[in-house]
């Protein structure tokens, strides 16, 4: 919560506290399923907000969760140090890589990935430990702005953080599927109902197996889908947009950063 005013943690609150109710009862355990044309509904929105408490608990167990930012929206976000963690990265990849380079202008976030990334020396406490600080109430959770599933072990961690959060819609995108020790667990993440994981991919890789949705570069021969809204000046975030969390859907292009 570094760099937050205490005139705006009162102002997170006044918003979030006229729906704390919906945490209470069990008969809104569903609130977060669309509304209309936006994916989330205005009461999982609002729960889903930091509130001073649950900042003060993660930044006192040194997890780094970010907020999100203007292309994913207002989206809890977990990540881990650029390249090092990615063993699935491609040689275009590294060259384009926009996380690192986000680092090197941003010291906070690579020392807070890094921070992040200590964390998972044991991973059964790590897991423990974000079943346990994260709010029980959140309409989604994008991982890894930066870094990739790194390990089976981690992989497999984070399988029973997402399988603790049934109501979330986690989603990210990986390279990682095209290390074959890593694959298996990572099929076993992505046949979690609440969970969407795209093979990430580039003109320099090859295909996924069938039945993964593919996350394109756009100047891949081989794209399909739909374009990502949030870069093709449509006013979106990942957040209103929710292609990518929905299950069913189809592929997803990207604009190189």
């Amino acid at each position: 919560m570094r760099g937050h005013s205490e005139k705006s943690l009162l102002e997170r609150r006044r918003l979030t506290q006229p729906y704390l109710k919906v945490r209470e009862d069990p008969d809104h355990r569903s609130g977060f399923e669309n509304q209309g044309r936006k994916p989330f509904a205005r009461a999982a929105f609002a729960l889903f907000l930091f509130k001073p408490k649950e900042a003060i608990k993660m930044k006192l167990f040194g997890v780094s969760v970010g907020e999100g930012n203007t292309k994913v929206g207002d989206v809890m976000t977990f990540s881990l140090p650029s390249k090092k963690t990615c063993p699935g990265a491609s040689a275009w990849c590294l060259r384009h890589c926009y996380a690192h380079r986000y680092e090197q202008i941003r010291p906070a976030c690579q020392k807070a990935y890094a921070s992040n990334l200590a964390l998972t020396q044991d991973m059964k406490a790590f897991s423990r430990l974000v079943i346990g600080i994260l709010p029980r109430i959140m309409p989604s959770f994008r991982l890894h702005v930066s870094g990739d599933f790194f390990s089976a072990d981690y992989a497999s961690a984070w399988v029973r953080i997402c399988s603790e959060f049934p109501q979330t819609r986690f989603w990210g995108y990986t390279r990682s599927w095209a290390v074959p020790d890593l694959l298996e667990p990572l099929e076993r993440l992505r046949e979690i109902n609440n969970v969407q994981l795209f093979a990430s991919t580039d003109p320099e890789m090859p295909l996924p197996p069938k039945g993964w949705r593919v996350a394109f570069i756009h100047t891949d021969a081989r794209a399909k889908g739909m374009l990502c809204r949030a870069q093709n000046g449509d006013r979106l975030t990942c957040e209103t947009c929710g292609y990518c969390v929905q299950r069913d859907r189809g592929h997803v292009v990207f604009k190189a950063h």
